[in-house]
């Protein structure tokens, strides 16, 4: 039990800073398609169908920061099959189509 009114937090959130916090700020934030785009290079520069480890690695690379994986993982299961961009050719290994 808390001893003083300052030991009391009034949220959850209180105690995680802001440099933590789970959103990007604006300024922090990717145009619509820059994740796209930079997928698409990745894979055109590619010799082989890649890993989506490799292409996430290559995606922060040409971006110099981070990107979130899930990103680049549900771009390319969205855009691919009959009709995508990019084909599956295994358990998370794709190449332009």
């Amino acid at each position: 039990m808390p001893s003083t009114a300052s030991d009391v937090w009034t949220s959850s959130f209180d105690c995680v800073p802001n440099s933590l916090s789970p959103m990007p700020s604006r300024s922090q934030r990717r145009r619509p398609g820059e994740i796209r785009d930079a997928i698409e290079g990745v894979l055109a520069d590619a010799d082989a169908p890649m890993h989506t480890k490799d292409i996430h690695a290559a995606v922060e690379a040409r971006f110099g920061a981070t990107v979130a994986g899930s990103s680049v993982r549900s771009y390319l299961r969205l855009n691919s099959g009959s009709g995508g961009q990019f084909t599956r050719v295994g358990h998370g290994i794709y190449f332009l189509a």
